[in-house]
């Protein structure tokens, strides 16, 4: 929690202007990249933390018929699953623009460890595409 906190504070306080551009407009839009980049990655970072916990493993296959109650991790799975994948292709979408201006993007003073990650390059992947499977399994067939 504690780097969570620390990226987000950090990443929403950058500084406004400095990479050589005199045109107010693409100041302005890499202050809003820069800002929205740690926001989306706190989001990322949350929803992954939620999943992590087993509380909106819903368990449920297949569509709900119109109308049924459905439990709150059901609800909130595929809100969950869709802020991580979207998410996650929008801060790449952002860093593209990024670079493409040939700005840095912000880099964090947070100095957090996750104690006990022990993630792989192959766990990663793993996970995303599990992602990306319930993704096409009609995860989000509600949205």
């Amino acid at each position: 929690i504690n780097s969570m906190d620390c990226s987000m504070l950090d990443g929403m306080t950058t500084n406004y202007g400095g990479d050589g551009f005199t045109n107010t407009a693409w100041n302005d839009a890499i202050l809003f990249i820069r800002q929205m980049i740690p926001h989306h990655q706190n989001a990322v970072n949350m929803a992954k933390a939620l999943m992590k916990t087993g509380a909106v493993a819903c368990g449920q296959t297949g569509p709900t018929e119109e109308g049924a109650a459905q439990s709150t991790a059901c609800l909130l799975e595929p809100i969950a699953l869709g802020i991580i994948v979207t998410q996650n292709k929008q801060i790449q979408i952002m860093k593209g623009v990024l670079e493409a201006l040939g700005v840095t993007e912000m880099t964090s003073d947070c100095d957090f460890e996750v104690v006990g990650s022990t993630s792989s390059a192959s766990d990663v992947a793993a996970n995303s595409a599990k992602l990306v499977a319930s993704f096409a399994a009609g995860a989000f067939a509600m949205f």
